[in-house]
């Protein structure tokens, strides 16, 4: 057309990848067109279709180079061999996740990166002293240090194990709208703790498993830190009140205890956006302990959130408690770990009622790792612990997590640990969520 002048179109570079190891999605090249060869092309459905797969791929590895989940060394023999065995159950379980590993200065990283099974995974950081003469849990907080390289961190204890992927709840949890995720402490069911706690209706959180983003993790770590250090200074309970006095380890749970603290003084625990909250399922384990001899876990019974369980810390009693016709049955184990409790309304019944799965009766299971074999029946029998007896019985936790950790308490993992890896398989096969048919 007389007069007319072709003005070129600008190219603008393209944004670069906020997350390590992305890998952009190139746009196809397009050629620029004259009127006379201008045409409109459009991709047929099968092309579509073939496609959607691939983005998705390519999202989640997009995703996934942005989260980090993060573990602690703290040079201790016990720990580190915890820490290890944790960090390849997560690797094992959870391919294209990074690992942060949080050491000491002087650690000899080289001899660690040979026990590990995925050493090209991991990043160090330093961890550093925030308070005097308090233990290791404090380097917790230095966890905020892997935020220098990926959007989404995630903490995990030592003394957990990953049976299944988890990266689904990961990539859940970074994709939402969501700044913090945490799992509700069993002391907010306890009714002596909340009678002596300072607020009402208090979100504890249980540090054993902890998720932050990037952008409100600084705000929320600093005002921990300030309140543990209430908590601590000048000696533990001085100036906040014991909440759990009759509770022998109170103490150590000061971390939760300013946790919690810091999410109400913030209003982090009263604003509905603000948490993730992370689901709970149970697997009780029946451990028989010998006077004369190792001990042996006999049978263990998978108990899923969607089954009306609720679970609760309850001093040094076990109770079983779930679904039943009979409101005056119950089952109680002194020296127990912890309580399952029900909400108000759903009536109880003893743990003989329970379905629970056992391995055959040899008296040498515990001890010999070349059986893993195991078979299953239906447990019958009613628990009872007496501590007069040569042979006595009790109920030990763990907790199920986001479907696919495991938390055994660090109390218990020289018995449970073992017996998880001669007997992983034959867990898993209960472990499947009962609503997905897996």
């Amino acid at each position: 057309v007389p007069g007319w002048q072709r003005i070129p179109v600008q190219q603008h570079p393209r944004p670069q990848p906020a997350c390590p190891g992305h890998t952009a999605i190139e746009a196809p090249a397009v050629s620029p067109h004259t009127y006379d060869t201008f045409k409109l092309h459009f991709p047929s459905m099968d092309d579509v279709r073939a496609a959607i797969p691939h983005v998705r791929i390519q999202r989640q590895k997009e995703a996934s180079a942005c989260i980090i989940v993060c573990f602690m060394l703290d040079s201790s023999s016990r720990y580190t061999a915890m820490t290890i065995n944790a960090i390849n159950s997560f690797t094992e379980s959870t391919p294209g996740i990074h690992v942060g590993v949080l050491v000491a200065p002087h650690l000899d990283r080289g001899q660690l990166l040979q026990m590990l099974h995925t050493p090209e995974r991991i990043v160090f950081r330093e961890y550093e002293p925030h308070f005097t003469s308090w233990n290791p849990t404090q380097h917790k907080m230095d966890i905020i240090k892997f935020t220098d390289e990926f959007e989404t961190v995630v903490w995990l204890d030592s003394d957990i194990n990953v049976y299944r992927d988890m990266a689904p709840w990961l990539l859940d949890f970074h994709h939402s709208p969501y700044n913090f995720a945490f799992l509700r402490d069993h002391v907010t069911s306890n009714i002596e703790f909340l009678d002596r706690w300072e607020d009402e209706d208090p979100f504890i959180p249980q540090a054993c498993l902890m998720g932050f983003k990037k952008d409100a993790m600084e705000p929320l770590i600093h005002t921990w830190e300030k309140i543990w250090q209430e908590w601590i200074e000048p000696i533990p309970f001085s100036r906040h009140a014991d909440p759990l006095p009759h509770f022998p380890n109170s103490a150590f749970c000061i971390e939760q205890y300013a946790l919690g603290m810091a999410l109400r003084r913030m209003h982090i625990d009263t604003h509905p956006g603000q948490i993730m909250e992370i689901n709970r399922g149970a697997v009780l384990v029946e451990y028989q302990k010998h006077n004369e001899g190792p001990g042996r876990i006999v049978g263990f019974a998978v108990l899923h959130k969607s089954k009306g369980v609720k679970l609760s810390y309850g001093g040094n009693r076990a109770y079983a408690y779930t679904l039943s016709s009979d409101p005056t049955a119950v089952s109680s184990v002194p020296d127990g770990m912890m309580m399952l409790s029900s909400m108000s309304s759903v009536s109880e019944v003893t743990m003989a009622q329970l379905e629970m799965e056992a391995l055959p009766d040899n008296p040498h299971e515990d001890t010999r790792p070349d059986d893993p074999t195991g078979t299953t029946y239906t447990y019958t029998h009613s628990h009872t612990f007496d501590p007069q007896s040569s042979s006595s019985s009790k109920l030990l936790l763990m907790d199920d997590l986001v479907e696919s950790v495991l938390h055994m308490y660090s109390s218990q993992y020289e018995v449970l640990q073992p017996w998880l890896a001669r007997n992983k398989d034959l867990l898993l096969k209960q472990l499947v969520p009962p609503d997905t048919g897996e």
